[in-house]
């Protein structure tokens, strides 16, 4: 089976955003209290593979308390991560870019010729800022996470995508599926 990670420092929102994707309701339940993940949750998501036919993949969160490990948690066929930032809590941003260094460099020891590992950098929190604002923030997180000179370090082996969603306003979730969908097929 596929497994697709999810990490992210702590109340980034990977839960909700975990919870929204494996959701078969329309909309989630927003009323209901979302707990911290401790450890690893895992979360099952069906995707449609052609006709009636559907594909389980398994969604691994690793909890924001477990960052120092989170390299741990990948085996050695795991190529396939969704790093989760919230980009209006630039305080974490030394952290975050600590954590995306060491996720990069294990997913990109996976890699081979053949066969590159997949980030999508996960831009959460997205109602929170009007558009405009969001931008700059988005633009001031790849500088002050040196996204360009990162991307260009390990464009041999690790293919990089970023998406912005919304659990509050119930957007991006299509284009995150999509994603999980592309390179859970080409595996």
């Amino acid at each position: 089976m596929v497994v697709v990670l999810f990490a992210g420092v702590k109340g980034s929102g990977k839960t909700f955003i975990l919870k929204r994707l494996c959701s078969h309701q329309d909309q989630l339940d927003l009323s209901q209290a979302c707990i911290p993940t401790v450890g690893v949750s895992h979360y099952q998501l069906q995707l449609p593979v052609s006709g009636a036919h559907k594909r389980s993949v398994e969604l691994r969160e690793l909890g924001g308390a477990l960052a120092q490990n989170w390299t741990a948690y990948l085996r050695p066929q795991d190529r396939l991560l969704v790093f989760v930032v919230d980009p209006g809590d630039v305080s974490v941003v030394p952290e975050i870019a600590v954590h995306l260094l060491r996720c990069v460099e294990a997913l990109s020891s996976r890699a081979d010729d053949s066969n590159k590992a997949s980030l999508l950098l996960l831009y959460s929190k997205s109602d929170l800022s009007e558009q405009e604002e969001q931008l700059r923030l988005k633009d001031r997180i790849r500088l002050l996470l040196r996204l360009p000179e990162l991307l260009e370090f390990y464009e041999r082996s690790v293919e990089f995508e970023e998406l912005s969603c919304s659990v509050w306003k119930d957007e991006g979730f299509p284009a995150i599926k999509d994603w999980i969908c592309r390179k859970c097929c080409s595996i």
